[in-house]
């Protein structure tokens, strides 16, 4: 018979805020972008994230008419890094940037153990 309590009991630590900064860093560094974020008129200092543009183009049914699909970017970055050349990123909602030609803006933002995720609209 299987022992019950051993499965639902965890034996392992729950993972360090700070080596889960270490892995939201080296996901960073996989492909870096480097950031400037426009707050209320006024830039920021460049900071090093990861872009990822979301592939998610509604169908026709789910544009109401006239409607344009809008492109969505999730901004990834890092929070509680043990190195301090690794700052935390600042990113709030409302913030604006520059990515592949196109400017987006912060829409919401997601504070996890470690790092930090934007989601951005492009701006119309």
């Amino acid at each position: 018979m299987p022992n019950f309590n051993k499965w639902a009991v965890p034996t392992v630590d729950a993972i360090s805020s700070s080596a889960r900064a270490i892995d939201a860093w080296a996901r960073i560094q996989r492909r870096p972008f480097s950031v400037v974020f426009i707050r209320d008129g006024s830039a920021q200092a460049s900071q090093t994230v990861r872009v990822e543009v979301q592939n998610n183009k509604p169908n026709r049914q789910q544009l109401a008419v006239g409607e344009k699909p809008s492109q969505e970017v999730i901004v990834f970055g890092v929070k509680g890094h043990p190195l301090a050349s690794v700052t935390d990123t600042s990113m709030q909602i409302g913030d604006r940037f520059i990515y592949e030609s196109k400017e987006y803006r912060i829409v919401s933002v997601t504070t996890q153990v470690g790092e930090l995720q934007g989601f951005g609209e492009v701006v119309e």
